[in-house]
């Protein structure tokens, strides 16, 4: 409730519509939640991006993810118009073609066409045993192979807290 006020707290410098839309936890009940990661705790929330295809509309087909620890310094736009065309997503990468899933340029229409819904709930039922970085590894391993990775001039657009 607390990240809601914030929000809405925003428009008073920037108007801008929002509307906050409730994940359907159904979707993790087997998936790890609740567990110390290094120095964090992970939330059920991590799993959140995982149902973007679903819970946008049809006509969305690109998105920008940024988690909430991110602070965009510039105008955004550097980053909206990076094309990922045939891409699934843009993402930075991480070192040995692994990207990191809080700073995501997400191809919806591509996303649908691979059937990501579908193919990341396949991959848990048949690898739970193998999630070991929440929301980052089960993206990796479904997506990983068709990702952009994003220029390193991002990082003075955006910044992590």
């Amino acid at each position: 409730m607390k990240i809601k006020k914030k929000f809405v707290t925003l428009k008073r410098i920037q108007d801008f519509e929002i509307e906050f839309i409730q994940a359907n936890k159904k979707d993790f009940k087997n998936l790890p939640a609740f567990v110390s990661f290094g120095s964090k705790t992970a939330s059920l929330a991590n799993y959140y991006r995982l149902l973007i295809t679903e819970i946008l509309p049809n006509n969305v087909e690109k998105a920008i993810y940024l988690n909430y620890d991110i602070i965009v310094n510039k105008d955004i736009s550097e980053l909206w118009n990076i094309s990922v065309d045939n891409y699934l997503a843009g993402c930075v990468n991480l070192g040995n073609n692994y990207f990191n899933s809080g700073v995501m340029l997400l191809n919806l229409y591509e996303l649908r066409n691979f059937n990501f819904y579908n193919k990341w709930k396949k991959y848990v039922e048949d690898n739970l045993d193998k999630i070991d970085c929440y929301d980052q590894s089960i993206l990796n391993t479904v997506m990983g192979h068709n990702v952009l990775f994003l220029p390193g001039k991002l990082e003075s657009v955006l910044q992590k807290l």
